[in-house]
C-alpha cells in the first residue's frame, strides 16, 4: 500500500509542491520523522520539537521525495497507511492533499494526558484546548499550522472521526503485519496465535465484525483454546472502536471473560499514558544533577520497551470505558465477590481500581467492604470471608456446619475434613462438577449417596469430556482396588464401597458415551495413529493409549503402538470401556523408534491420508525398511509423501517445557513441510483435561464443517442485531458450562 501512496505523491505538481513550500510554518515538519530511524509517525517526538524542516523541504519536489520515503516501508503502521490513502483518493492530489496528510500526522504525534482540557483547536466547530491550528472549521489551538492548507476540519474531520477511532487518545506504533492475516479468509489465528497485536484486532473488526464474533464463538463452541491475550485484545478493540454494545456483550460471557481479561484489556489502552510518565520521569532524572543509577534507568527503559509492545495506535481508558467497566462490576454478584476475595489475589483488583477509579459502594453493590477489602481493610467480622481467614485444622469442620465454604478454599484441609462435613459440602456445591473433580479429596460412602441422589433427581454434568475421562479412569481403578478404601477384613464394607463406586461409574460412562457419539472429527480418511510405548513414555502413557484409543474410536482410525519395533494393541477399542481397559493394560518399555509405526504403510504402500503420533518425540533409534535400508522417522514420511500419498501429520506431543517445539517436529518446520500441525501435552504431569482443546483443534483445522458452523453463525450475525445473537450464545453455553470453582 506504501508504495500506491508514494506514486500518488509523485504525482503532485511542482507548482503544488512550491506552493506547499511557501508556507509560513510548512506543515511538513510532521513528515521529517519518515526519515528519522526508518520509523513512520515515531511517537517519542513532539510535533514543536522538529528543527530540520528546511533541511526536509529544501531542493526540489523530487529531492524531497527521495528523502520522504528513504526509510524502511515494511514498518509502517496499516491503520495510517489507510487513512493516508483514503485521503488521497478523496483529494486526487490536489493541492491540499499533502498539507492534509501533513495534518493527520501531526493529529497522530499530539501528546494529550487522559481527559479533556488541552490538545485539539479553537474556532467554529473546536472543543477549545491549545496547540494546534487555527481556521474555520479546524480543531487546532495555538502554537502550529497557520495560513492555507490548514482548514480541514470539516466534513473531512468529521468522517474521519466515525469512520476510526478517538484521534484525540491516538498513540501511533510500528506495526509489521502478517501478509497473510486476513479475517475474510481465515479468522482462526486471530484467536489462537499469540503474535497477533492489537491493532490488527482492531482491523479485523473494522473489516468484517460479523466474522470476527462468528469466529470467537465457534472456536469456543469447538473447545479451542483461545489465548488470554487474544480475549484481551478482543475487548481492548471493541473499546478503541467504541463499539460498547460488543464490549459489553463481551463482558456478559463469564467464562471467557473474567477479570485477568479485562485487567489486561485496560492496561493495553492505558499503556500510552504509563508510557508518558516514565518517559518523563527519565526525562527528569537525565536532567537532575544528581546522576541516575544505571539500574533504575534500565528497569524504566525496559518497561517502556514493553509498553511500546502493548499499546495499540489508537484507543485510552477514557471517561466512557470507566464507566462500562464500573457498570460490569455492578453486574458481579456476592457469591462472585467473596470467591474473588478468598481465592484471587487483590493486586489485579487494585490495578484495575487505579486507572478505573471505582466507587466502593456505588460500583461494588453486592459487596461493599470488598474494594477497601483489596485495599488492606479487614472484612466485616460476621462475614464468611472475615471466619475463613482464621480456618485452622482445628475449627474448620464447625465453619463448614456454620458456612457454606467453597471446596477450593477447603482443600489444603482435606485431610482434616470429617464424613460429614464432606457430605455436606457434596450437598451444597452450586454444581456437581465440582464434587466430581474433587472426588478423589471427597470419596467416602456418604458423597456417594449425594452424588446418586443428585444424579438421580436428573441434574446434569458439564464436565469438560476429558476431566470426565480423567474421573471415569479414577472412578475404575477405585472400584477396582476396593481394598484401598475399605477394611480388607470388613467384606460387607468393600462390597458397599465397591457397589457406590460402581452405580457413580456407570452413570458417568453413559454420559461420556453419549458425549463420545457427538463428537465429530472430519480428518482425511484414513486415518492411522500410532502411539509411543517406549520406556521414556512411562509417565503419560495413560494418557497417550487413551488419547490414541479415543482418537482411533472417533475416527475409525487403525492403531498401532510401538518402541523399538511396532505391535498391535490387544482389541481395537470401540468405546469408552475399551479405551479405558487398554489405557490400563498398555505399559511402557523399550527405545523410542517412531518410524517403526510407519514402516508397515510404507513397505505395503498403504494408502493413509491422516498421520496421528503421540509420543514425546524422544527418537533414539533406527528402524528397517523391507529392502534392508535403516532410517528414522523424519526421512521415511518424506519417502511415504512422495512415494505414496502426500498425507497430513499431526504430532501429539509430550514434552517437558511448554515452549519446546519437539526434536521430531522441529525437523518438519525447519524443512517446510506442509500439512504438518502439533498439540502438547506436559510429559510430566499429563492432563487429560486438553483433550477438549485438542479435539477442538483438529475439528476446526481446514475443515468444511469448521467453516459450514462458521458460515452460519455469521450469516445469524449479518441478519440480525449482534447483541441478540450474542444473548442466546451466551445464555446457551452458560447452562452448559462448569461452575467458576472448577
Amino acid at each position: 500500500m506504501i508504495f500506491s501512496i508514494e506514486e500518488s505523491l509523485r504525482q503532485i505538481s511542482i507548482p503544488d509542491f512550491n506552493e506547499v513550500k511557501s508556507y509560513t510554518k510548512p506543515p511538513l515538519a510532521c513528515l521529517s520523522i519518515f526519515e528519522d530511524g526508518g520509523i513512520l509517525l515515531n511517537p517519542s517526538k513532539k510535533v514543536w520539537d522538529w528543527t530540520d524542516d528546511k533541511r526536509l523541504i529544501s531542493g526540489g519536489k523530487n529531492d524531497f521525495l527521495e528523502r520522504l520515503f528513504n526509510f524502511d516501508k515494511n514498518s509502517i503502521n496499516n491503520h495510517q497507511l489507510e487513512r493516508l490513502e483514503s485521503i488521497l483518493a478523496q483529494h486526487e492530489c490536489e493541492p491540499d492533499a499533502l498539507a492534509c496528510i501533513s495534518f493527520l500526522c501531526s493529529k497522530l504525534l499530539v501528546v494529550r494526558e487522559r481527559g479533556r482540557g488541552r490538545g485539539y483547536a479553537r474556532g467554529p466547530g473546536s472543543r477549545g484546548g491549545r496547540r494546534y491550528a487555527r481556521g474555520p472549521g479546524s480543531r487546532g489551538g495555538r502554537g502550529y499550522v497557520r495560513g492555507r492548507g490548514q482548514s480541514f476540519g470539516g466534513r473531512w474531520l468529521q468522517n474521519e472521526r466515525s469512520d476510526s477511532m478517538d484521534v484525540d487518545d491516538q498513540q501511533t506504533v510500528s506495526v509489521n503485519f502478517s501478509a497473510d492475516l486476513d479475517i475474510n479468509a481465515d479468522p482462526k489465528p486471530f484467536f489462537v496465535d499469540p503474535k497477533v497485536t492489537l491493532d490488527q484486532h482492531i482491523q479485523a473488526q473494522m473489516t468484517n465484525l460479523p466474522r470476527y464474533v462468528a469466529a470467537l464463538f465457534t472456536l469456543n463452541e469447538n473447545s479451542v483454546e483461545i489465548g488470554q491475550k487474544a480475549k484481551a485484545c478482543a475487548l481492548a478493540a471493541a473499546w478503541c472502536r467504541h463499539d460498547h454494545t460488543l464490549a459489553n456483550n463481551l463482558l456478559r460471557h463469564r467464562q471467557l471473560f473474567t477479570l485477568t481479561e479485562v485487567l489486561k484489556a485496560v492496561m493495553m489502552l492505558d499503556a500510552g499514558r504509563q508510557l508518558r510518565a516514565y518517559e518523563k520521569q527519565i526525562k527528569r532524572l537525565e536532567l537532575s544533577k544528581k546522576k541516575p543509577k544505571a539500574t533504575t534507568l534500565g528497569k524504566m527503559k525496559n518497561n517502556i520497551d514493553n509498553l511500546n509492545r502493548l499499546k495499540a495506535s489508537t484507543g485510552s481508558v477514557s471517561g466512557a470505558v470507566a464507566r462500562h467497566i464500573q457498570r460490569w462490576t455492578r453486574t458481579l454478584t456476592q457469591q462472585e465477590l467473596e470467591y474473588f476475595a478468598l481465592h484471587m489475589p487483590t493486586e489485579s483488583w487494585k490495578k484495575l481500581a487505579d486507572v478505573v477509579h471505582f466507587n466502593p459502594s456505588k460500583d461494588f453493590p453486592a459487596l461493599p467492604w470488598f474494594l477497601p477489602f483489596c485495599f488492606g481493610t479487614p472484612a466485616p467480622e460476621e462475614t464468611m470471608v472475615a471466619r475463613c481467614r482464621t480456618l485452622t485444622n482445628e475449627n474448620v469442620n464447625d465453619l463448614i456446619k456454620e458456612f457454606k465454604i467453597p471446596y477450593s478454599h477447603l482443600k489444603q484441609f482435606k485431610d482434616h475434613l470429617n464424613d460429614k462435613s464432606k457430605a455436606r459440602i457434596a450437598a451444597y456445591e452450586e454444581k456437581l462438577d465440582t464434587i466430581l473433580w474433587y472426588y478423589e479429596d471427597l470419596q467416602c460412602p456418604d458423597v456417594d449417596d449425594v452424588i446418586s441422589e443428585r444424579l438421580e433427581n436428573g441434574e446434569e454434568i458439564s464436565l469438560p469430556y476429558g476431566k470426565l475421562m480423567e474421573r471415569l479412569l479414577l472412578l475404575r481403578k477405585l472400584r477396582d482396588a476396593p481394598s484401598e478404601t475399605a477394611a480388607v477384613d470388613n467384606i460387607q464394607d468393600q462390597n458397599s464401597v465397591q457397589s457406590s463406586k460402581n452405580k457413580c461409574y456407570s452413570y458417568l460412562l453413559s454420559v461420556a458415551e453419549g458425549q463420545l457419539a457427538k463428537i465429530k472429527l472430519p480428518l482425511a480418511s484414513p486415518v492411522a495413529v500410532m502411539g509411543d510405548a517406549s520406556y521414556s513414555m512411562d509417565v503419560a502413557i495413560r494418557t497417550a493409549t487413551i488419547l490414541a484409543s479415543l482418537l482411533t474410536a472417533v475416527c475409525s482410525a487403525k492403531l498401532n503402538f510401538f518402541h523399538t519395533k511396532m505391535f498391535l494393541p490387544a482389541f481395537t477399542p470401540k468405546n469408552i470401556e475399551d479405551v479405558l481397559t487398554l489405557a490400563l493394560t498398555t505399559k511402557a518399555h523399550g527405545l523410542t523408534a517412531n518410524a517403526a509405526g510407519l514402516v508397515s504403510y510404507y513397505d505395503n504402500k498403504e494408502i493413509i491420508k491422516t498421520f496421528i503420533m503421540v509420543t514425546d518425540e524422544i527418537e533414539n533409534t533406527d528402524v528397517h525398511t523391507a529392502d534392508g535400508t535403516p532410517t528414522r522417522f523424519f526421512n521415511l514420511f518424506m519417502k511415504y509423501r512422495s512415494e505414496v500419498y502426500p498425507a497430513k501429520l499431526v504430532f501429539i506431543s509430550f514434552l517437558d517445557n511448554q515452549h519446546d517445539q519437539g526434536q521430531m517436529y522441529t525437523e518438519f518446520l525447519n524443512a517446510n513441510v506442509p500439512d504438518v500441525i502439533q498439540f502438547k501435552f506436559n510429559g510430566q504431569r499429563p492432563d487429560l483435561t486438553k483433550i477438549d482443546n485438542l479435539l477442538g483443534l483438529l475439528s476446526t483445522d481446514s475443515s468444511q464443517t469448521f467453516s459450514d458452523q462458521l458460515e452460519k453463525l455469521q450469516n445469524e450475525f449479518e441478519q440480525s442485531s449482534i447483541e441478540s445473537i450474542m444473548t442466546s450464545l451466551i445464555n446457551k453455553q452458560t447452562n452448559n458450562s462448569p461452575s467458576n470453582e472448577v
